[in-house]
């Protein structure tokens, strides 16, 4: 009988697989009914506190307190947690990745975030390149329909907005971190609270190991 993790791994594997590629502004892809619809359900029903506007507001979020990871704690505690971390963490869709991306995932660290955002909330245009993030992967979470196109803003290098990727919910935005990968969240109106599941796969250097899903082992290494 398959498990959960592996059947998160397969439904993740046929949404990236039927993906669209754009080339503009950065090359990325854009994916639907990225998760199965029970596992969406579940992690919204975690009772995760909704971070301050002000902590959030401008730049990327660098402290830890109040943000909800992944971690090996969670994911005892919760879990859909667990489930999708090690789907994520398998050597499967470590390689599908590394197929579609043509990057290399090896020598990396699996680390998933859930946000929630609120009115008040924006981020500047950044590339996520900052830190050693090799691959993003952003997830809309199920919310009020009026927030289906509240997913990520694309930008050109001058910084102008060109689109916004996803625009469905449990729709996802894919791309590899590089100079021109300029994205954010422009000042607008948020009604509700916005949720995402932000994916990376990060290097070495990483900052701190309390964010990351498996600190001791490498993704695609079994945990």
């Amino acid at each position: 009988m398959m498990g959960p993790a592996q059947a998160i791994a397969n439904h993740f594997g046929r949404s990236l697989s039927g993906s669209t590629v754009y080339q503009q502004p950065f090359r990325h892809w854009v994916l639907t009914e990225t998760l199965p619809a029970d596992v969406l359900a579940s992690i919204v029903r975690i009772p995760a506190e909704v971070p301050s506007t002000n902590a959030l507001e401008g730049s990327q979020r660098s402290e830890l307190e109040g943000r909800f990871f992944f971690s090996p704690c969670n994911r005892t505690r919760y879990l859909v947690c667990d489930d999708v971390a090690r789907a994520f963490q398998s050597i499967e869709i470590i390689q599908l990745i590394e197929k579609y991306t043509d990057i290399n995932l090896r020598k990396t660290w699996l680390r998933i975030e859930y946000t929630q955002d609120q009115a008040g909330y924006y981020l500047q245009p950044h590339t996520d390149t900052i830190d050693p993030k090799r691959f993003t992967l952003v997830i809309t979470l199920p919310t009020a329909l009026h927030l289906e196109a509240m997913g990520t803003d694309l930008y050109d290098t001058d910084h102008n907005y060109v689109s916004t990727q996803p625009r469905t919910i449990n729709g996802a935005l894919a791309f590899v971190p590089g100079s021109e990968t300029w994205h954010g969240f422009s000042k607008k109106p948020i009604q509700g609270i916005r949720r995402s599941l932000i994916l990376n796969y990060v290097g070495d250097g990483w900052p701190q190991t309390l964010d990351l899903s498996f600190p001791e082992f490498r993704a695609g290494q079994s945990a």
